[in-house]
């Protein structure tokens, strides 16, 4: 991820001209979403699943990937108030049957 971001910044600093420019424009509610999705949505996310790898094997472990959308759909259903369609619903409750299926 360092690497990553690294890359990225030096294409911002070589592009130049209104890129940068625009950074002064960013909120500092766009911040703390950028650092929320570094931090929890990617680091912890990532930390928290390899544990689950060591913990329960990487075969089992695969089952959970599904969790991925589903996390993301509820958290931006509580944190930012976006609303639930019956498509989502029903996406959720195939995707925890089949967590469930999978691992019985």
């Amino acid at each position: 991820m360092i690497a990553g971001t690294s890359m990225l910044f030096m294409a911002l600093v070589f592009q130049g001209g209104d890129t940068i420019s625009a950074m002064t424009f960013i909120t500092q509610k766009q911040i703390l979403s950028l650092m929320y999705l570094g931090v929890i949505g990617s680091a912890l996310a990532y930390i928290l699943y390899y544990d689950g790898i060591q913990s329960i094997g990487a075969t089992k472990a695969g089952g959970f990937i599904a969790l991925n959308p589903l996390s993301a759909v509820v958290l931006s259903f509580l944190i930012l108030g976006e609303n639930l369609s019956s498509s989502m619903l029903l996406g959720g409750i195939i995707a925890i049957t089949g967590i469930y299926f999978y691992n019985k």
